[in-house]
């Protein structure tokens, strides 16, 4: 099962009566975030998620520059926390994303950030993550 909002929205990734037993294909990922779900969305679904999609760039975007902000002062990766003690983000609106999930900051060695929604999944590191960065 898929939640496009937890408790709200599922979808049912089971086959329908007469179908083969086969199991659905897994869906494929799209470019840098969009995520081609089976069975297709409805229109109404497909609306929510645009929105849900939309709200988490535009949060994990004030996260970006927050955490940015922090790391031009110091060596270690900023945490999402690191940013509201500074003042950067409203700990009520911005440290998570449209499906309830906190967001997540990831540095390269080179310091180069970026912010990781988990997406509709709900998990991490999955292929329908929205990954925010300066590039």
């Amino acid at each position: 099962m898929r939640h496009l909002v937890p408790g709200l929205v599922t979808l049912s990734l089971l086959a329908s009566p007469g179908c083969a037993s086969s199991p659905a294909p897994p869906p494929e990922p799209g470019p840098r975030g969009a995520f081609a779900y089976a069975p297709p969305l409805s229109e109404g679904e497909q609306e929510l998620l645009d929105a849900q999609i939309q709200l988490s760039r535009t949060l994990g975007m004030g996260l970006l520059m927050g955490a940015t902000m922090i790391a031009m002062t110091t060596t270690t990766c900023p945490t999402p926390a690191e940013v509201i003690k500074a003042g950067l983000l409203s700990a009520d609106l911005s440290s998570r994303d449209a499906w309830g999930t906190p967001f997540r900051v990831d540095c390269s060695p080179e310091m180069h950030l970026s912010v990781r929604s988990a997406g509709p999944d709900l998990s991490f590191d999955s292929p329908d993550d929205l990954v925010i960065d300066d590039r």
